[in-house]
């Protein structure tokens, strides 16, 4: 919510005392956050109805957002952040990374699709916005990362059997170094459970809050 607000990329929906509801205006995701349960209902209750994907901040009013959105999925995250200045030192490792094109569109979305990415059109408009980098040994696709809509780093995965060589740290140094050129803040999220994931961000210094943020996604 900091970086779409940081990089004037934020319509805000509305606020009053101890809460705002502000959208993302490139990936049309609304995010919530409020520090009572009255404030926050009064906030749920103007989400648009063309709203898709929602983010809220603190479980307070998790059932009642739940509810009033008609969610069909959820995904319960932590938030990861590096707040250094300085970038990270490049981590030596087998693959080159370099920008992906659109024939590879099909590869990443076999490796890496969700309930809270569209489908093989997310990853493609991903691609052409080029913000997605790939890891190559001999010309083959190995790993990738990238940026999504409203900002985060995500999109990292790396083909199973060229795992545990460091691939997964150079890319996720290769986006965080992106960020801070690109004055961003390098953020992104973690699903709760995926033990790899939190230990790379940690090793690179990324703090990771110790509350939980939540993803909501509905049928329009």
């Amino acid at each position: 919510m900091i970086d779409c607000i940081k990089r004037n990329k934020h319509k805000i929906i509305d606020l009053n005392k101890d809460g705002v509801l502000i959208e993302d205006v490139s990936s049309k995701v609304v995010m919530i956050s409020a520090n009572n349960f009255e404030d926050a209902k009064k906030l749920i209750d103007k989400i648009p109805d063309s709203t898709e994907l929602v983010v809220g901040h603190q479980d307070l009013y998790y059932e009642y957002l739940k509810e009033r959105f008609n969610a069909i999925n959820e995904m319960y995250c932590y938030q990861t952040v590096y707040i250094e200045s300085e970038p990270l030192p490049i981590s030596s490792c087998p693959a080159t990374i370099k920008l992906l094109t659109e024939e590879y569109t099909s590869d990443v979305f076999s490796q890496y699709h969700n309930d809270f990415t569209t489908g093989i059109e997310y990853i493609r408009e991903r691609i052409k916005s080029k913000t997605m980098f790939g890891a190559f040994i001999d010309n083959k696709l190995v790993g990738f990362v990238g940026t999504h809509e409203e900002g985060s780093i995500g999109l990292l995965d790396v083909l199973p059997e060229y795992r545990k060589m460091g691939i997964a740290t150079s890319l996720q140094i290769y986006a965080t170094n992106l960020a801070l050129y690109q004055n961003r803040i390098p953020y992104g999220q973690v699903v709760i459970g995926n033990e790899g994931s939190t230990k790379l961000q940690e090793k690179l210094g990324f703090k990771i809050s110790k509350e939980k943020i939540y993803w909501l996604t509905r049928m329009i």
